[in-house]
Parts: structure tokens; sequence; C-alpha cells
């Protein structure tokens, strides 16, 4: 059984919370997604963030997250009066131009230097690698494992959210859990 940290986002999740065990891959999977998604909703970007009241907010993936291309289900989709565009980055430099990046696993390397360029203001980063918050990432996935579950947790680096200038709501902020230390 997959759980969410998040009561907010439950309705996406009451089917999968029913899920068989073989399928807790997946519905992890899907739980992160949803995360990332929730900080999508739950982030306010200032208006000078975006180039006109009706642009869209762009989720770019740099490299390749565990949750494969689930998030691309949700392009087009509307949030806070914009339109969502869900955008595979192949260069930093592309992922730059995103108000949400995410950093999948396989940018474990290059994180140090990633994180560095995307340090900007509106440019809120997520990831799921070990030392994400500690490299100066503003939000890290992480999972709870149990013998008859996952738990999908995230932590907030307070401090770099605020100095990207942006905003997450208190009710979302308040489910951050730092992750044990190994």
């Amino acid at each position: 059984m997959v759980l969410c940290a998040l009561g907010i986002l439950a309705w996406p999740l009451v089917a999968l919370s029913q899920a068989p065990v073989k399928s807790q891959v997946k519905n992890e999977q899907q739980a992160k997604a949803a995360i990332v998604l929730a900080f999508a909703k739950y982030t306010q970007w200032p208006a000078t963030a975006f180039a006109s009241t009706n642009a869209p907010l762009i989720i770019g993936v740099l490299g390749k997250p565990s949750f494969g291309n689930i998030l691309d289900r949700y392009n087009q989709q509307k949030v806070k009066g914009h339109t969502l565009s869900i955008k595979q980055c192949n260069s930093v430099e592309e992922a730059a131009a995103c108000h949400l990046v995410f950093v999948g696993a396989s940018e474990k390397a290059n994180l140090n230097r990633i994180l560095e360029r995307l340090k900007q203001p509106h440019t809120l980063t997520v990831g799921e690698t070990e030392k994400f918050i500690e490299s100066g990432g503003m939000a890290k996935l992480w999972s709870k494992e149990s013998p008859d579950s996952v738990q999908v947790k995230f932590q907030i680096n307070k401090q770099a959210v605020g100095e990207a200038k942006l905003d997450i709501a208190t009710q979302f902020e308040l489910l951050s859990e730092p992750e044990p230390t190994k």
C-alpha cells in the first residue's frame, strides 16, 4: 500500500491506497508525481514570474525521474489560472526558463552545478536524490518503507524557497517532514 503524507491530495490517491502490494512501485511513482503537481498548486509565484496573466506555468523535468513520464498526463490542465506546460528539459539552461524544475535522480553527479545554475528568483527546485536539500534544493521527495506499505513524504528547504522569492502555502508546508538520517 502506498500512503501519501498529503491529506489534501487524498482524492487521487484513495484508489492507490487500496492497491495490492505488487503494484506498490507504480503507486509510489504516481504519489511522487502527485506531490510534484501539489507543489505547483500550493506555491505562489509573484506576478513578475509570468510574461502575462495567462502565461503557462512551466514544469520542467531534468533527467530521468523515478516516476517516468506520469507528469505528462497533467499537461494543459489549469492551476491558479495558468495552463500547465510539462516540458522534458535537455539542459540546465533550458530548465532555467521553468517555474518548477524536477531534478531526476539520474542527475546526481551534476546536482551541485544544476542547483547553482537554477538558484534564481522564481524557480522552485524539487528532487529525490540524497543531499538534495543540503545542496540547496528547495524540496525533496523521499519514501518511508515498512513491510506492507511505502509512504511518500517531502522535506522543504524554507530558506532556499524564500531566497527564490516564492511562497508555499502554510497548510502544505506543515506536511513537510525531514528525512531521517541514515
